[in-house]
């Protein structure tokens, strides 16, 4: 997590633990012979794979992103043109303190997708409010949503 935060921010986590495992290995292939090597390879392997799966497939898949502000088309152009992902806009909201008109945007992202919005907005330097919520299951017609006769869904 420390070399997502500093060095490899838009990289996946799960590619990260990759390749730091990966260095491991190349690291010990200095030092034991090629059989403890092996053996060490696929340990790793099973390793890497059943934290990825604890770590990833458990958590949620997908996010209801809400986003507040003033100027919006720079970060409506990003969802849709860059990461493809339709947007909802609400033009009636009003900031509670200040009373001032604001726009509400709206949208459904998978984990990447938000990593990806997130920093657009922060190197941006908007004035935004962000509110992202887990989701179970969303209906509709994109792939990663599921569809209304799904037998999986509980």
């Amino acid at each position: 997590k420390i070399l997502k935060k500093c060095v490899w921010k838009s990289m996946e986590l799960k590619k990260i633990m990759y390749f730091e495992e990966a260095l491991v290995i190349l690291f010990m292939a200095t030092v034991f012979d090629l059989n403890i090597l092996a053996y060490a390879f696929v340990g790793q392997l099973i390793y890497v794979n059943c934290m990825n799966y604890v770590i990833f497939n458990l958590g949620p898949k997908l996010y209801d992103v809400h986003i507040i502000g003033k100027d919006m088309g720079s970060i409506e152009d990003f969802i849709i043109n860059k990461i493809r992902k339709s947007v909802t806009i609400y033009h009636d909201a009003m900031g509670g303190y200040s009373r001032e008109p604001k726009i509400q945007m709206s949208c459904v992202c998978n984990s990447k997708e938000y990593v990806q919005l997130r920093e657009f907005i922060k190197e941006g330097t908007f004035d935004c409010f962000i509110k992202v919520i887990p989701l179970v299951h969303v209906f509709g017609q994109n792939k990663d949503f599921h569809k209304l006769d799904d037998e999986n869904i509980e």
